[in-house]
């Protein structure tokens, strides 16, 4: 309402630095509540604990939005009239929000982390399965390739003419590899 948009007003390699230096800074550092008005603005200001960032405002409030114990953002509300005052009902409802707010977080970052499990365990059942796949495609080949040689040497001790023999052999050689000639 009163300030252009922090980019314009900062340069993007000092943006954070400069954010963090201010009232919401202030509230992210702490992790507190802070209803301040102009008094409290300039004695944070005098004990160098902030910056005086953007249009002055009669009453700033700010809620700390925590997830798992970290400060992960601030709700900020300021009123520029002296006809809007914020009392601590109002502190109890921004704080409610923001619980609200850091609970649909936790979810989320929940949700993401089972997501994120479940798609490991599809990847490495995925993999014991190529691998299961793979053994039991070994096996097979193993077992016929064995079955052929107790074939082969059936053949070469029975009593055949050569042509019957060379025939059969033809035969048993087709299961393993391609013979067409």
């Amino acid at each position: 309402e009163k300030d252009k948009h922090p980019l314009e007003l900062f340069s993007k390699e000092n943006i954070s630095a400069k954010l963090l230096s201010g009232l919401t800074g202030y509230v992210l550092k702490t992790g507190k509540s802070l209803l301040c008005n102009q008094d409290k603005f300039e004695q944070l200001i005098l004990d160098k604990q902030i910056e005086s960032l953007g249009a002055p405002c009669h009453l700033w409030l700010g809620v700390p939005i925590t997830v798992h114990h970290s400060v992960v953002g601030v709700l900020v509300i300021q009123s520029y009239s002296e006809q809007v005052n914020f009392t601590e009902v109002d502190i109890e409802l921004l704080g409610f929000v923001s619980h609200q707010i850091s609970n649909i977080m936790e979810r989320v970052q929940h949700q993401e982390q089972l997501e994120q499990a479940l798609a490991q365990r599809t990847r490495e059942l995925s993999v014991a399965y190529d691998k299961l796949k793979q053994e039991v495609n070994e096996k097979r080949r193993a077992e016929l390739l064995q079955k052929s040689l107790f074939e082969i040497a059936d053949l070469a001790t029975s009593n055949i003419d050569t042509h019957t023999f060379y025939s059969e052999l033809h035969r048993i050689i087709s299961h393993l590899i391609p013979v067409s000639n």
